[in-house]
């Protein structure tokens, strides 16, 4: 069994398509793109309707592989030479359609190299969560943190994020209560379903996204390794506890004291 080498990229006004490896494959990969030519009206505008687009704002280029030898079917990943300023500008007129999955990579302004991952999207407005975990904290200090993190994004991306209320239950009295954030981090409901939820059970329905664990596993920046990450929730059964997703992205609590547990970011923007 041999390697399928594809690389797919925009070279001007039009679509650049290379492959190499297992002869038949690479005849089925050549046969595939033509046969999705005539949906395009130009490269630069329809690359993301083949298929759904990873956008990159570097100059290096995409190679995809697969080692199918039998059947392979055409797998185009957009990463062009752009700027943030031309992605969120597709999305707002329409031209980049982005879905669950999809990322969009940048630098803060401190020069940190980040990637936020597509969780959840409707007909005003996606979602999108921060890949990496930059920080740890007690969970009292998340809110200064989301503050000073708004700072470092990009001035194009700030002035698109829009405001979210966010619901939670008060500790205590179990009473429904919201707060207007910027960014911020999931509801408890949000990511767990409802018997193995640690707060805010109601509140929320559970996301698509978070129901595959895979997509609940976060790594700090610091050592690369999987680590814990703080909910909004407070934990209904302990009264100085928060809820958690474990390293492994099971449900779990913790003291809102401890400084080892990260902070994930999270941000809507709008479509229009």
């Amino acid at each position: 069994m041999s390697n399928l080498f594809i690389e797919e990229r925009i070279v001007g006004n039009g679509i650049a398509f290379e492959c190499s490896g297992y002869a038949p494959s690479v005849e089925a990969e050549r046969a595939a793109f033509i046969q999705a030519l005539p949906m395009l009206t130009n490269a630069s505008k329809e690359v993301s309707q083949i298929s759904r687009p990873t956008v990159s704002l570097s100059e290096d280029r995409v190679t995809t592989t697969s080692t199918d030898t039998t059947e392979c079917a055409l797998s185009l990943v957009s990463k062009t030479d752009t700027t943030l300023e031309q992605v969120l500008a597709n999305i707002k007129s329409g031209k980049l359609d982005m879905h669950m999955g999809d990322d969009i990579k940048f630098n803060l302004n401190d020069g940190t190299d980040v990637t936020f991952e597509v969780t959840d999207s409707d007909d005003s407005s996606i979602r999108f969560e921060m890949k990496e975990l930059l920080k740890c904290m007690p969970h009292t200090e998340l809110d200064d943190y989301y503050t000073e993190l708004f700072k470092l994004l990009p001035e194009a991306l700030q002035k698109c994020i829009i405001p979210m209320t966010r619901k939670y239950l008060e500790k205590g009295n179990g009473e429904l209560r919201e707060k207007e954030c910027m960014l911020f981090c999931p509801s408890a409901s949000e990511v767990f379903e409802k018997d193995r939820c640690y707060g805010d059970v109601g509140v929320y329905e559970q996301m698509e996204f978070y129901k595959d664990w895979r997509n609940r596993v976060r790594c700090t920046v610091e050592d690369g390794e999987p680590n814990g990450w703080w909910l909004l929730s407070d934990d209904s059964g302990g009264s100085t506890y928060f809820a958690i997703v474990s390293g492994g992205g099971h449900a779990n609590s913790t003291s809102a004291a401890y400084t080892y547990i990260a902070a994930p970011v999270c941000f809507r923007i709008s479509k229009s």
